[in-house]
This record gives C-alpha cells, structure tokens and sequence, in this order.
C-alpha cells in the first residue's frame, strides 16, 4: 500500500523542482534523485507484486477450496491482471530498453493506469493510501497540459553528422526560459508523434542563451524507424537536403522567419504541415546539476551521456570562473571508444576551444591560479587500421559556415590555439597508456599526449588515480594554507558528477565508498549519477 503510493511523488516534477528552487537552494534534500528513488520503489513495489503472487497460488495449489473461499474468484482475476500490468511496466523500463527504443519505454509506462485501477478493485482500503498522491499527480498532469508546449520555439540551425543529430533553438522570450548546467527538457515533435516527449539534456550552459542567442541539444540518432530517426529525416526535409543514405550528413543553418514588420529573422518556428517544429516541456533538475556546491569535482561522461558535461563544462569555464563561482577544480574523465571518435567531433571542437579559453583567461589574469582544470580522455579500442587518421575533421566545409557553432570562435587575437584536428588525430592514435597515468603526470618534463589541460590516455581509466589525486590536491591546498588539521566544511566533500552507461557507475560508486571510508581526511565523495 505505501510503496504503490509513494511511487507517484518523485515523478512530480513541478513540484519537486518549485520545492527544490524554493527551499532547498542548499541541496540538503535529495530532490534531484527523485527518479532514482521512483526507481527503487519501483523495484520493491515489482519484487512484492510477484512475491505475493506465487504464494496466492501455493495455497490454492494446495488448498484450492479455502482459498477461493477467503479471496473470492475475482481477487486471481484482479490479480493476474495487475501482475501483467506491472510486468509490461518494469521491462519495458529496463535501460538497455529505454536507451534503444524509448517509444517501447512510453508506451509499456502508461500501463500504470491499468495497474492502479486493477489494484483498487483487487485491495478495497487501497484508496485511502493512494488519495493524497493521486490528487497530487492529477493536480500535476492538468498543470502540464495547462502549460506544456505553450512557449513559442524557433529552430535556428539542425546538423547531422552521424549519428548525432545537432538541434538549436531559442525561445521567443528568453526570460520564460530559465535553465542551468545539467538540467534536461522534454521535447515533441507534431509532426512526428502529437502525444509522445522525449527528454533530452542540454548541452548549452547557463548564459549561453543570453551569449549566443541559442540553447543545444544533442541527439544520438537510433536505428531506421526510431523517433530520433523520424527526427533526423523530418528535419533534413526542413533542410531541403536529399542524400543517396540515410546516413549522409546535411546542414540547414539559414532557417528564418518574418516578424509582424515584415523583417526577416532567424529562425523557423513552423514546418511545412503548418505545426510547430518543436514543443518544449522544462527545463528540469537533474543529480549532476549539484555540480556548483562543491568547490572540488570529478566529473565524468561517457557516450551520449557526455551532453550533461558538455553543459557543466561550458558553464563553469566561460561563465562562472570568471565571476569567483564554484567549482574551483575540476577532473573532467571522458570514456570514449576509437571507432566513435567522429560521433563526437562537436564534443572535440567544444574541448580544444574551452582549453584554449582558460589557457588565455590565465594569461590575462581573468582567473587565477586556484582554478584547476584537467580533462581526461580515455579511449578504448585503439586498434585503428579501418580508421582515417587524416587531420581533416568530419565536419564539412559547408558545416562550418554560417553561424558561430561549438568550437568555431575566433582565435586570431590569443596567444595559443588548440587545433581540434590535431587533438583527432592524437585521440585515433593514443601514446601513452592510461596504467601510466599517475607518473606522466607528474613529471616535469613536457608529455607527449598532452595539449594544454587536455590528457589522452590508451585505455580506460584507473579510477584509484583519479580520486588519489583529487584526494592529494586538497590535502596539499590545507597544507599550503597552514591548517593541515583543521576542516573547511566546503572543502570536506567531494561531488563526483556522472552521467553515462551503469556499468561505469557502480565503479564510480564503489570507489566513492572506498575513499571516503578509507581516507584519514575527513574527505567524503559523493556520487551525483545519472544513467540512461
């Protein structure tokens, strides 16, 4: 009864995030885990509905008669019905399910109408558990139906190399679009699905909007008949740009529109069927946006689950440093396999130009030296023989045209430029192994697969080195400052910020067990994780 309850108030999401922002500017509650914690009930609600089953039918294997007259026929009726109600529910919400088709993932959810309507017939005093929740999430869905889709959107440019799709846009008034580094939106599309949003994280950071004029998404296209497949193609017939494969790459970056005045501006707001091109729903909280009350993270990326640090990246290292923000250092570790090193030219772009920025605001005095910075790459798979290795990007000339995109700023005027090609061409052919990490590091002679504050690594990371590290790094400030012993409260815990495959973060999860229980610091790290 209070498991099937609860499980309702975590996907609140308005309501969590008013109460997050409202009274919890201090993360002292774990509103931004509510979806691990949706998960885990979930799991307890699954486990007890098949527990509760098999031994409904040992006792009528064994005693059918008295049985049926406890319970009645109608309970194995309502019973069975819910029990299938909960199966389609809990494996089409598995993530290997929700990462490879998502539309599998929304459709088995919205069985939980049939699940709860079976379990009030089949348990007469359920319904007092469930009044005050469901009043809740009926106050919740008339609120977003209110107001979902209401902003109006304009697409300003959409790029596909494959397999990542790169969206755009800019809402009409900027002020009704408030976001942070880390946060993700709900996105549909009329023309493909007039029912069906999907969430995506950002990848523009917090005053990107304000700098640039636009917020990005990118989006990992799946497989012939998928929605971000349907995506792709409708938004290359916006390009007006065939192409012999579906994979061929295409560009529509002078997407315009006509004011009231008759002006021509950017961006397109309606298709060719007459419906808008998107409709927005967020932005919402998500566990790595507790990035900026740590002054110390390690934050780590993997797939697709890189625009989450992309994000934080962007909004720490042009924004927030420069106004004395947290967080003061950060180890940045990319997991990244060889053959899908051009998937994620754009990341590539966005890493060689935010290296290039904070080697220049050093030099003019922008941020100083308390500010650490260190990105890891990691790249597995290395055996490249079917790989180009040229220096050319994927990225075409065309592509590179137009409006200023990720990477593409200006460096005539700086003293050091970090070449985005080069930085490919050295991640196709790593030279040191990552088993090799600690010791290159610190030593002073000049690293052959270092550019600025980029490290390229063979191999997947050793995740001792980089908590040792961090570990040291803040022992050695405390030691600098004078106060070995004493302990700064901001300084005591480290956020540890991930977004990617599980696999990667129940290592990260035992590591941060492990530091934090074995370190005679007092330094607690603790795991902001968020799987897909």
């Amino acid at each position: 009864n209070l498991n099937c309850a609860v499980i309702l108030l975590p996907v609140l999401r308005r309501l969590l995030r008013g109460a997050a922002e409202k009274y919890d500017r201090n993360n002292v509650f774990p509103f931004k885990k509510a979806v691990e914690f949706h998960k885990i009930i979930g799991l307890a609600v699954f486990c007890s509905v098949f527990g509760h089953l098999f031994f409904h039918y040992l006792n009528f294997a064994f005693k059918s008669e008295i049985s049926v007259l406890s319970f009645g026929n109608a309970a194995y009726i309502t019973g069975g019905i819910l029990t299938l109600a909960m199966a389609l529910i809990f494996s089409g919400a598995h993530y290997t399910v929700r990462r490879a088709n998502y539309e599998i993932f929304w459709s088995t959810h919205h069985f939980y109408t049939v699940f709860y309507l079976a379990l009030l017939a089949h348990a007469p005093h359920f319904w007092q558990w469930l009044l005050i929740p469901v009043f809740l999430f009926i106050q919740e869905k008339k609120s977003r139906a209110a107001t979902r889709g209401q902003r109006k959107i304009f697409v300003e440019s959409a790029e596909f190399i494959p397999p990542v799709l790169n969206i755009n846009f800019s809402p009409e008034k900027f002020e009704e679009f408030d976001f942070r580094g880390g946060q993700y939106l709900y996105m549909l599309v009329p023309a493909i699905s007039e029912r069906e949003w999907h969430p995506f994280s950002m990848s523009s950071a917090y005053g990107d909007l304000e700098a640039s004029g636009y917020v990005s998404l990118h989006i990992r296209v799946q497989e012939p008949g998928s929605w971000t497949y349907r995506l792709k193609e409708y938004f290359r017939l916006i390009a007006g740009q065939g192409g012999d494969k579906p994979q061929d790459p295409f560009l529509a970056n002078t997407l315009h529109h006509y004011d009231a005045a008759g002006n021509k501006k950017p961006g397109l707001h309606s298709g060719p069927d007459g419906k808008p091109l998107l409709l927005i729903d967020g932005p919402y909280s998500s566990p790595t946006q507790v990035y900026s009350s740590y002054r110390d993270i390690i934050l780590v990326g993997s797939g697709i689950g890189l625009t989450p640090s992309a994000s934080i990246l962007r909004s720490v290292l042009r924004h927030k440093w420069k106004k004395g923000y947290y967080p003061e250092t950060i180890r940045f570790c990319w997991i990244l396999r060889a053959n899908e090193i051009d998937s994620f030219h754009w990341f590539i772009e966005l890493l060689a130009d935010l290296s290039e920025r904070v080697a220049s605001d050093r030099l003019s005095g922008a941020i100083d030296d308390s500010h650490y910075l260190e990105l890891n790459i990691y790249v597995t798979g290395t055996d490249n023989s079917d790989l180009d290795v040229s220096t050319k990007s994927p990225r075409s000339k065309d592509a590179a045209s137009g409006r200023e995109k990720t990477g593409s700023t200006s460096i005539s005027n700086r003293e050091i430029h970090i070449d985005p090609n080069i930085l490919r061409k050295k991640l196709l052919n790593p030279e040191i192994d990552s088993k090799d990490q600690p010791e290159v590091q610190i030593a002073e002679t000049a690293a052959p697969n270092r550019m600025e504050d980029i490290w390229i690594w063979r191999g997947r990371p050793n995740w001792d080195t980089v908590f040792n590290s961090t570990q040291e790094s803040i022992i050695n400030r405390r030691k600098a400052r004078g106060d070995h012993i004493a302990l700064v409260q901001d300084e005591s815990e480290v956020g540890v910020c991930f977004c990617g495959h599980p696999v990667i973060g129940k290592d990260l999860k035992k590591r941060c067990a492990k530091f934090t229980k074995t370190n005679d610091q007092m330094i607690k790290f603790t795991l902001n994780a968020e799987v897909f």
